[in-house]
C-alpha cells in the first residue's frame, strides 16, 4: 500500500471518528437533560401473563403498580384481530356481476360504529360504509371489496380496556401505526380521538412513523 493511499484512508477514518464523536456529544447533551424514565408495560403481554399464571387481572395490575410500572401501552385493534377474537363476523358476499364484497357484522353496535368511523379516514373514503342488517338482525357494514384489502386496517383502541386501565391508576400510552392514506387532516383526527380517550403519549409501532 503506497503512502498516499494510507494517508487518504487515515484521513477518511479521522473524518468518520469526528462525525461519530459529534453525534455522541449531542446525544449526551440531550440525555443528561432528560434523566426521568417511565416504566410502561405492553397490555397484550400483561394479558398473556395473567393467562399463564392464573393471576386475576385486578391483582396483577395492582402488583405491577407496586413494582413501579406507571403506564400500559395499548395497541389499536385490527379488523382481522377482532374477527379472530369473535368480536366481528366477516363474510364474503359475491355480487351478481361476479365481483366481491365483504359484510362485517357484530352484536356490539358500539364496536361496529367504531370500525365504521375509523375506516372513513384510514381508507380515504368519500363517505362512510353503508349500514345494513344480517338475517339474524345484527348490524353490519358492507365493504365493496375483498377482506384482504381491509384485514390489517387499524380501527382504534378498545375504549373499555383503556378505561379499565385508567381506573386502575395507569397512564395509557397509545401504540399506533402508519397507514397508506395518512395525511395532515386524518392525522389530526387521530390525535383528537386519542385526546378524547384521555391520552397524550404515543408509541409508534412498525417500521414507519
Amino acid at each position: 500500500m503506497n503512502r498516499k493511499l494510507r494517508l487518504f484512508l487515515f484521513a477518511f477514518i479521522a473524518v468518520g471518528a469526528v462525525a461519530a464523536a459529534w453525534v455522541a456529544v449531542a446525544r449526551w447533551q440531550v440525555e443528561t437533560r432528560h434523566r426521568r424514565v417511565e416504566l410502561v408495560a405492553e397490555w397484550r403481554q400483561v394479558q398473556q401473563l395473567a393467562a399463564q399464571t392464573n393471576i386475576p387481572m385486578d391483582r396483577l395490575l395492582r402488583e405491577l403498580r407496586q413494582h413501579g410500572v406507571g403506564g400500559i401501552s395499548v395497541s389499536e385493534d385490527t379488523i382481522s384481530g377482532l374477527r379472530d377474537d369473535a368480536a366481528l363476523v366477516v363474510e364474503a358476499d359475491p355480487t351478481p356481476d361476479g365481483g366481491a364484497r365483504t359484510v362485517i357484522s357484530s352484536y356490539d353496535e358500539e364496536l361496529l360504529d367504531r370500525v365504521r368511523t375509523h375506516l372513513l379516514p384510514k381508507l380515504n373514503l368519500s363517505e362512510p360504509l353503508a349500514v345494513t342488517r344480517t338475517e339474524d338482525g345484527h348490524p353490519a357494514l358492507v365493504w365493496p371489496g375483498s377482506f384482504e384489502q381491509i384485514r390489517t386496517i387499524n380501527v382504534g383502541l378498545p375504549p373499555r380496556e383503556v378505561k379499565r386501565l385508567q381506573d386502575a391508576g395507569f397512564e395509557v400510552v397509545a401504540r399506533i401505526v402508519n397507514y397508506k392514506a395518512a395525511n395532515p387532516s386524518n392525522i389530526e383526527w387521530s390525535r383528537r380521538n386519542l385526546t378524547r380517550l384521555g391520552m397524550d403519549k404515543v408509541i409508534f409501532g412498525g417500521a414507519e412513523v
